[in-house]
């Protein structure tokens, strides 16, 4: 069990800096902002439609996250050669897997937390 969370911590770290995870993360909070744009334009449904167009960005953000991610996770562990020095450890390959799995998740977490709270208060603070 340590050794995963090891792996699960180790993964949490390297994603979080990660350039691409970045951008997307910036590009999705652009989106989210230019929903106050979309939402001028309706009638009256201000609130609802600035709920509804940020709601769509962060799952759609949230699942372009987790493919460009989780797609370069274990092929970076492969360039570096750095699984290699984790498997003569005694980590076995399913250990190591879930892992990855549990550190991508935890990126995920933390990821569309951020996101969700910027949603909330910007929402809030139009909305009232």
């Amino acid at each position: 069990m340590n050794r995963m969370a090891a792996v699960a911590l180790n993964t949490f770290k390297e994603t979080i800096r990660d350039r691409v995870l970045l951008v997307i993360v910036v590009f999705a909070l652009a989106m989210i902002v230019a929903a106050l744009w979309l939402a001028s334009i309706s009638l009256g449904e201000t609130a609802r439609m600035m709920q509804d167009f940020g709601l769509v960005a962060v799952t759609a953000f949230g699942v372009i996250v987790a493919v460009f991610v989780a797609g370069t996770l274990v092929r970076k562990e492969v360039e570096k050669r750095t699984v290699f020095v984790v498997f003569s450890k005694p980590v076995r390959r399913g250990e190591f897997i879930t892992g990855k799995f549990l550190g991508l998740s935890l990126t995920m977490a933390v990821v569309l937390a951020g996101m969700g709270a910027f949603l909330f208060l910007l929402t809030w603070l139009v909305g009232g």
